[in-house]
């Protein structure tokens, strides 16, 4: 069995204590990637401190509260998504409390879960999403549901509202973290003076919610050391977002799927997928184009307030393709040849998690969780952040380059059933 160990992008012998990346080449690969206690494939597989916890085996009835729950196209909204879907793949009840689209509640049924849409208004923050209110509806569900157990994704006014119902009921609750108070001043130019003010606001709420749980979760190292330096204190778990390895598969390239767009076929794709806000920096992205090939192009996928902007700075090989629907989205991203972000403000990055699951090497800036994920040399590069003309040479590097690299198998750590099933012993243990 022969073993690679990268790091930095470099082979080196031996492990060391820091970042490695392991690829052995037995079928499938194996993957040891990690950050010293990281990834799914090490906290999952065993017990870090060689305790059994006693699991709930019986069906449970679980409620998962979010923000943001699809169709609103968001790293929390997926998450939270795709955990309600495996718990109830499980065979628990679940039942999600989320906002409304147009503001007055509805409860609805999506593929055997129950979604209580609360009343809700636009986020100041965040003027295209909505914000829902702590009304007495949140007590009726309490009441009705009976939940054993609760899991919280957003410390909003619902959240903190749903957290206080937990305790005075004794209903045993877990806390995860999808929020970094720099996102709101970076994606509103007019809050930019107000940035440090805002943000002590943000974590000092933050923290009064997260150590009011029973237990916390973060999705990356990254998301996780926030929370410990603002002082909610060491007991967090990291637990990754996950990612569904096989509905993302290399399998699913479609040769010629970028003619659609007048996109030649010998053309190379970069794509970058996801909300279009101002803090996910997709105009550097483009900015980079002009330093790229001919035949180079960009294909930006998903929506947002920054849109139309973007759509007036672009140069001539790019091409927007607006809202990707939600059973394309494997085609699409196994169909492009690189995957490439400039934001500096992800705590982790389910679109990256997904491009990696698919084969695609990618390029993304050195800032947030994104290191966490993107191993230069190994699945891909990482450019200076704010820099178009070293993002423009990461993405030539990763595209001349890709036979080289081995992208899925860092995914492959972060399996989604494993994630769901993490969640579950974590929820129910006794």
């Amino acid at each position: 069995m022969e073993s690679l160990w990268f790091d930095g992008g470099n082979r080196i012998d031996g492990i060391k204590k820091e970042w490695f990346f392991n690829i052995e080449s037995t079928d499938p690969p194996l993957l040891n990637g990690f950050y010293v206690q990281d990834t799914i494939a090490a906290r999952s597989l065993a017990d870090p401190k060689g305790e059994t916890d006693n699991l709930t085996r019986m069906p449970s009835r679980i409620l998962v509260q979010t923000e943001l729950f699809p169709p609103f196209v968001c790293g929390e909204g997926v998450f939270a998504s795709n955990l309600a879907k495996g718990l109830c793949g499980l065979g628990h009840q679940v039942e999600v409390i989320t906002s409304s689209f147009e503001g007055q509640p509805v409860r609805e049924e999506v593929e055997g879960i129950v979604l209580h849409r609360l009343r809700s208004i636009p986020n100041p923050l965040y003027p295209t999403f909505r914000l829902s209110l702590p009304c007495a509806q949140v007590a009726q569900i309490l009441d009705n549901f009976r939940p054993d157990a609760i899991q919280i994704n957003n410390p909003s006014l619902v959240g903190s509202r749903l957290l206080s119902e937990a305790h005075r009921r004794e209903i045993p609750n877990l806390a995860t973290n999808h929020y970094l108070p720099t996102t709101a001043t970076a994606n509103n130019p007019l809050l930019a003076p107000l940035e440090k003010w805002l943000s002590r606001l943000a974590y000092r709420a933050m923290v009064r919610f997260y150590r009011r749980a029973d237990r916390v979760t973060a999705p990356s190292h990254f998301a996780r050391e926030l929370l410990v330096d603002q002082g909610v204190g060491e007991e967090i778990r990291c637990l990754s977002n996950g990612v569904d390895t096989q509905r993302f598969h290399p399998r699913h390239c479609v040769p010629g799927y970028w003619r659609q767009l007048g996109i030649p076929p010998d053309a190379q794709v970069l794509l970058h997928h996801g909300r279009l806000h101002r803090s996910k920096r997709c105009d550097l992205v483009l900015d980079s184009m002009r330093h790229l090939p001919e035949t180079v192009w960009l294909v930006v996928s998903g929506d947002g307030p920054a849109r139309k902007d973007l759509e007036r700075m672009a140069p001539q090989r790019v091409r927007f393709t607006g809202p990707i629907k939600h059973g394309d989205l494997p085609v699409h991203y196994a169909s492009a040849n690189a995957f490439v972000t400039a934001s500096p403000h992800e705590l982790q990055g389910i679109v990256l998690l997904e491009a990696l699951a698919s084969g695609l090497p990618v390029v993304g800036a050195d800032a947030g969780a994104i290191p966490e994920l993107v191993v230069p040399g190994a699945t891909g590069e990482l450019f200076l952040p704010g820099s178009a003309t070293d993002c423009a040479k990461k993405c030539l590097r990763a595209l001349e380059h890709r036979a080289g690299y081995a992208p899925r198998q860092m995914a492959l750590g972060h399996d989604l059933a494993d994630v769901v099933s993490e969640f579950e012993r974590l929820l129910l243990r006794s």
